[in-house]
């Protein structure tokens, strides 16, 4: 086989294609249950059609794009469902990682960057700065899965906080309780500073717990998850 075509900077074109399509669907650009198809996104991506072609079947392997015969594909809506059971395997998931991570040695100086990059936004008022707050939420928490170790779990966390940021950029991230829960980043630091792993596990769980609530009472309120309403 032939070698793909490759960007000045030696990034094959089809994973440009899927970094930028890949971004547009967690930022809702591409908004869930939105109907697209390939001219359409060779047109306003600028991209072109092997690599769009391409980028599209690792989206659609990740399930975040459904083919849709003669129609085009469909951007994965939000389901309350897939929401609930992403936060059930984060909580069996994320909580150990913290404790072992407690045990190790972690770039403390990026973790509270980080932490008060976000403290800084306390109310995000475009999507711009929606974008840095949640960019930031989700490398503090990889910056301490990674001091795991285990490039397997770092996989499996990464796409399940992708996952969830589909919903904070979708609007979830206004909710009056979000940046309460962005002040459990300072707590965590902390703990995994005094090497306290049982304290880090446990405030890793009851953090997530808040976040599922946030979730739930906006979905409750009629937040729409999917521009037709939340699924159930």
């Amino acid at each position: 086989m032939g070698r793909l075509a490759k960007s000045k900077n030696g990034e094959r074109l089809s994973d440009q294609a899927f970094n930028v399509l890949h971004q547009a669907i967690t930022r809702c650009e591409l908004a869930p249950g939105q109907i697209v198809s390939e001219p359409q996104l060779e047109e306003t991506f600028a991209l072109g059609k092997v690599s769009i072609r391409l980028a599209i079947d690792r989206l659609i392997q990740l399930q975040l794009v459904k083919p849709i015969h003669r129609r085009g594909f469909e951007i994965a809506p939000i389901l309350v469902a897939d929401l609930r059971e992403t936060f059930e395997l984060r909580r069996i998931v994320e909580p150990p990682c913290f404790g072992m991570a407690a045990q190790r040695s972690l770039d403390f100086v990026a973790l509270k960057k980080l932490d008060l990059l976000m403290l800084s936004h306390p109310e995000p008022v475009d999507r711009k700065t929606e974008a840095i707050v949640i960019d930031a939420n989700r490398e503090f928490h990889l910056t301490i899965i990674r001091g795991c170790g285990n490039d397997r779990i770092t996989s499996l966390m990464s796409k399940i906080l992708s996952d969830i940021d589909r919903a904070y950029y979708y609007g979830l991230m206004r909710h009056p309780k979000f940046h309460r829960i962005q002040q459990d980043h300072g707590l965590i630091v902390k703990a995994l500073e005094d090497r306290d792993a049982e304290k880090a596990e446990n405030l890793a769980r009851t953090h997530i717990d808040q976040g599922y609530k946030i979730v739930m009472d906006a979905v409750l309120m009629g937040v729409s998850l999917t521009g037709k309403g939340a699924k159930l």
